[in-house]
């Protein structure tokens, strides 16, 4: 998914990259892992590199455990596999604990790169500001759906936005107006289906793809 990122105009030298629900930082290490070799082949030292990543690099994750787990593996990724000084690793901690459907973004991020929660919510479960959803909604709404559209809004005009998502929105009847209003919001750049699903997520009932927008 990186690599399709990168393919469709994303720098990771020179972006602000966003993960809006970090989980256990599947995503956030390995775009750190890109940001660290581009910048040590520039000769940037390491606490150079560390501010760099607190500024470009950021996550939210509404677990407080999940979001400590993240930034524990993003620091271990640092000290073992660059060498990193561990005091100094330490510092970094880039994925919040938040809510980021509840959170107004600020433009800080250029690109968001992620795999966002799968959920069909009921009635009762709809966020408060569910209303901000309504020209994607055909039947119920989906997390994942809400999660795309808020990334849609808070990303600047050329932007990427690359998703792991279910890929029942390409063809199920109570997705047609979100099919409708993301076409008229971006340019879809890609469609990849996940092949072996099972080989990459554990548990996993649906079969995903990759969408960039």
């Amino acid at each position: 998914m990186l690599e399709g990122a990168r393919q469709f105009g994303v720098d990771l030298a020179d972006a602000r990259v966003r993960d809006p629900a970090a989980g256990g930082a599947a995503f956030i290490v390995p775009v750190a892992r890109a940001m660290v070799k581009a910048w040590r082949s520039e000769g940037l030292d390491d606490p150079a590199i560390v501010a760099r990543l607190a500024s470009r690099l950021t996550g939210r994750e509404i677990d407080p455990g999940l979001a400590a787990v993240a930034n524990a593996l993003l620091q271990r990724c640092l000290v073992n596999e660059y060498g990193f000084d561990g005091a100094l690793a330490a510092t970094l901690n880039v994925i919040a604990e938040a809510d980021t459907l509840a959170v107004e973004d600020d433009g800080g991020a250029d690109h968001e790169i992620g795999n966002p929660p799968f959920l069909r919510l009921a009635a009762k479960q709809k966020p408060s500001n569910a209303d901000r959803f309504e020209d994607i909604t055909s039947g119920r709404l989906n997390l994942y759906s809400i999660f795309l559209r808020r990334g849609l809004a808070a990303l600047p005009a050329g932007g990427v936005l690359a998703y792991i998502i279910p890929a029942s929105f390409i063809g199920g009847p109570e997705f047609s107006r979100f099919r409708l209003r993301i076409r008229q919001l971006a340019e879809v750049l890609a469609v990849d289906m996940i092949d072996g699903r099972s080989n990459v997520f554990m548990d996993v009932v649906q079969d995903t793809c990759v969408l960039v927008l």
